[in-house]
């Protein structure tokens, strides 16, 4: 499972760390840090947070494969986080 985040330091879900927008290890795609987890990880923290605010705003997305995830960010790469310096957007 790939995650795409789009929080600067990223997150945890539970005990796994996500990689942000601006963490040095992350592979970054459109503004997104991207992640491989287990699935298994992915679905229990999405079934809690599904209705949150990081789900519901696009901050944060689960993809089975690298193509599907890729798509998904092409699609949302002008969400705004609020945590982007001035200057211009999309």
């Amino acid at each position: 499972m790939i995650i795409a985040c789009k929080l600067p330091t990223g997150l945890m879900l539970g005990a796994v760390p996500v990689n942000g927008s601006r963490s040095p290890q992350a592979r970054i795609e459109g503004g997104y840090g991207l992640t491989q987890v287990d699935a298994a990880v992915w679905s229990r923290w999405f079934e809690a947070n599904a209705q949150s605010d990081l789900v519901r705003n696009g901050l944060i997305h689960g993809a089975e494969t690298e193509p599907e995830m890729l798509a998904w960010i092409a699609a949302h790469r002008c969400v705004r986080s609020g945590f982007e310096g001035a200057g211009p957007g999309c």
